[in-house]
């Protein structure tokens, strides 16, 4: 409902363009019999069933939605379609993984993991890729792809209806692009590996201990389907229509916002009388993973 909010908002103001913020997710889902190699935007979306979070399945959706009429949404009102005077243009973004100065929710959370110790081992097999962005880079494809929507005559342009995947350009394994926010932190990086299979039963653990008692995830099955398995996509398409080149290197990137996750973290404050509460609740959502994970043992076993 709120990307339609958008729309209409945008046809009741006759807005021009309209650049929507998607993500990977809504063509990967994880699948361990499918995992992507270069892929390119005539992957077809998932299945509202097949995504494993909500996020996922609405990202599908609304950029359906977004696209939907060939990314042309008459304005309110207007007796002329088509000419780029009297329609909403628009076009998807998908980004692969955000990082850098300024993303503290998903970077603050794994900081905390680092340091409390629970960053002690690798997830999957250590040859798989994935993209990352770099936040200058994806405002810089949001621009291009804005100014691709309408031509300087007032004509459609070539980015209406079309989705673009972003990214650096320089896949690498999550855990890699993490070691040097680890060694910064004065940790050791691990190197054992689990199997993708079991961490996604321990997943499944905390999701439902964030069901049953509240508990943040300390992981998801998601997020074990985005680290462990390779999906990589080209950016031919970006550099094409909208002449988009990656301006940050990945290396630079990360020096950029270690420095940053550094200076943010000395600012965060432990509420009060919290440390028991943590070791309480640490404590349950290991049994309880434990548990979990010993009865899909011996129910595979049966």
């Amino acid at each position: 409902k709120g990307t339609e909010a958008v729309i209409r908002t945008c046809q009741k103001f006759r807005v021009q363009r309209l650049v929507y913020t998607s993500t990977y997710n809504v063509v990967f889902g994880g699948d361990p019999s499918n995992e992507v190699v270069d892929g390119d935007e005539s992957y077809p979306y998932l299945s509202p069933e097949a995504h494993c979070d909500a996020y996922s399945r609405t990202k599908g959706i609304a950029e359906r939605r977004v696209l939907s009429n060939g990314g042309a949404h008459a304005w309110r009102g207007s007796e002329r379609k088509g000419d780029g005077k009297g329609c909403l243009y628009a076009c998807a973004v998908r980004p692969a993984a955000i990082y850098g100065e300024g993303e503290w929710r998903h970077f603050g959370r794994i900081v905390k993991l680092i340091k409390q110790g629970a960053y002690a081992f690798i997830i999957g097999k250590k040859t798989a890729r994935q993209d990352w962005v770099h936040i200058e880079n994806l405002v810089d494809a949001h621009l291009r792809a804005a100014s691709m929507l309408v031509t300087s005559d007032g004509a459609p342009g070539i980015s209406v209806g079309q989705a673009y995947f972003i990214n650096d350009g320089e896949p690498r394994n999550t855990f890699e692009f993490m070691r040097p926010l680890v060694m910064a932190l004065g940790k050791r990086f691990p190197t054992m590996s689990l199997s993708y299979h079991l961490m996604m039963r321990v997943a499944r653990g905390f999701e439902l201990a964030y069901y049953l008692f509240g508990l943040t995830p300390m992981l998801t099955r998601c997020e074990v389907n985005k680290c462990a398995r390779h999906h990589t996509f080209s950016i031919a398409k970006a550099r094409k229509d909208l002449g988009f080149k990656p301006i940050v290197k990945i290396d630079d990137g990360m020096r950029r916002m270690v420095v940053w996750l550094l200076e943010q973290d000395k600012k965060q404050v432990s509420p009060k009388n919290s440390r028991h509460w943590k070791v309480f609740f640490s404590l349950l959502a290991f049994f309880l993973v434990l548990a979990f994970v010993s009865r899909a043992r011996i129910t595979s076993y049966m």
